[in-house]
């Protein structure tokens, strides 16, 4: 038996140990770890969060200094963009309580135990595009496996982290250490930090989610009733509310009385599509850009789209982009983001300026998770699957999900008022944007919901999580 095991009091078979075991060979297959040769890590300055610094591998023990008084830590790994982007959220928060964020994504590294835990992103990934593209019984199975896991799969991400210590063991074990995905969570508990902070990320919480011996912090009451169902103890889970990045959350207010404004004046409204981490998307989302065309043509919309770092969408949007027979406009890299930024800021009513269609390409990874937190507050909605973006302050069109998982991230999202509910179909996605972009009926009522939902501190989980951290 595990750790997991005896914290559920659970008596695995041997078949299911077996199982364990086939997994945990099958992920480190051919990987050879030196844990008495720890990774160093340097403290790279980054534009893309205030005060926050990103740990990039060093060969050299004197790469970074560290300060347990000082740093604070909030550690994360590439699967598809939702981990990164909460983590990023959370870093920003650190000035805020005197600490230097450093952002640690495990996968930084060029080592074989980051290489382990890749593979497990290019399943994801993989799996992910497969079940989007095909459907069906393949949709159906992929639900199956990203909700029906149980403690087989909380086992082997333990399994895993054990073997991954070199990753962090440069790191002093009083600094406070925030985990955005539990892989992480479960390395620095095994590694003895001190303070450890799990946030789970999804409103179904599951057991591969949860870290025995970390504070895990949900984001809704009926994701802490979900823990305390699965066992967690009382002092070890608490609700902190939405991981949404500083920016989002001290400007919510503000935005969301200009889209009120935009609404009453009749502006375009303004959509933000983001296409996800696993670039799972693409099928629906320019089926949906297609259905689109009579609203963008009657100047009822603007789009910004977020092409991410997929270099494999760029070819075939390119040729979307002449079919729909608009002006267009393509851009890329951060920067080009930044001139954009400053050109067409949300209180522009008329947006005479923009053009019906602008796409956004990156090179680097965090530069285009980072850029839908940036388009966002540049709109009026954001159209998305209901993923970790289903959490944030901004008027969301939810369309269908990647994964069972999602589907409830959703319906916290209407319950709250802040969102629509999934919009499966293409065609509902495109009647949903009709009346989304029909004055004041939808736009305008979800906003005022979200300035209620800011000041009760719903989006604040973020800030909450680096309290639980540094307090």
């Amino acid at each position: 038996m595990t750790v997991i095991d005896t914290y559920y009091g659970y008596s695995p078979s041997a078949w299911e140990t077996m199982k364990s075991q086939i997994a945990l060979r099958y992920t480190l297959r051919g990987c050879k770890f030196d844990p008495k040769q720890p990774q160093h890590w340097k403290a790279v300055s980054s534009e893309l969060v205030q005060d926050m610094h990103l740990l990039e591998p060093s060969e050299s023990s004197e790469a970074s200094s560290w300060d347990a008084n000082r740093d604070l830590v909030v550690s994360t790994v590439r699967m598809g963009y939702g981990h990164h982007r909460i983590a990023l959220g959370v870093a920003s928060y650190g000035s805020k309580f005197s600490r230097e964020s450093r952002l640690l994504d495990l996968l930084a590294s060029t080592r074989d135990e980051a290489y382990a835990i890749k593979r497990l992103d290019e399943v994801y990934s993989k799996f992910s595009r497969i079940s989007a593209d095909l459907g069906g019984w393949a949709e159906s199975v992929w639900g199956k496996i990203t909700t029906e896991a149980g403690v087989d799969s909380a086992r082997l991400a333990y399994m895993i982290a054990t073997e991954l210590s070199a990753l962090i063991d440069v790191i002093p074990r009083e600094t406070p250490f925030i985990s955005a995905y539990p892989i992480n969570g479960h390395l620095a508990v095994k590694m003895g930090f001190k303070k450890v902070v799990n946030l789970i990320f999804d409103n179904d919480p599951q057991h591969f989610l949860i870290v025995p011996g970390a504070m895990n912090l949900v984001q809704s009451t009926s994701s802490y009733e979900r823990l305390r169902l699965l066992g967690v103890p009382k002092d070890q889970v608490e609700v902190g509310g939405h991981w949404v990045a500083r920016d989002l959350v001290e400007n919510s207010e503000a935005d969301n009385n200009l889209r009120i404004t935009r609404a009453e004046r009749g502006s375009p409204t303004r959509l933000a599509i983001a296409i996800g981490g696993a670039g799972a998307q693409k099928a629906f989302v320019f089926e949906y850009l297609q259905g689109l065309l009579p609203l963008l043509r009657d100047g009822k919309i603007r789009v910004m789209l977020n092409l991410g770092d997929h270099d494999h969408l760029r070819a075939p949007c390119d040729q979307l982009l002449q079919e729909l027979g608009l002006n267009f406009k393509k851009l890329h890299g951060f920067q080009a983001l930044n001139e954009f930024d400053d050109q067409h800021p949300l209180d522009d009513l008329d947006d005479s300026k923009l053009d019906p269609l602008t796409v956004f390409s990156f090179d680097k990874h965090f530069e285009a998770v980072r850029a839908t937190d940036r388009l966002m507050r540049l709109a009026d909605v954001l159209v998305t699957k209901p993923s970790e973006l289903a959490f944030v302050p901004v008027p969301k069109l939810h369309i269908r999900r990647v994964g069972d998982h999602e589907a409830a991230s959703a319906r916290r999202a209407a319950e709250l008022g802040d969102g629509t509910l999934e919009q499966r179909e293409v065609a509902d996605a495109v009647r949903m944007t009709e009346l989304l972009s029909g004055g004041t009926e939808f736009i305008c009522p979800m906003a005022e919901r979200i300035i209620e939902n800011t000041k009760r501190g719903v989006y604040s989980g973020a800030e909450v999580s680096v309290q639980y951290a540094t307090e």
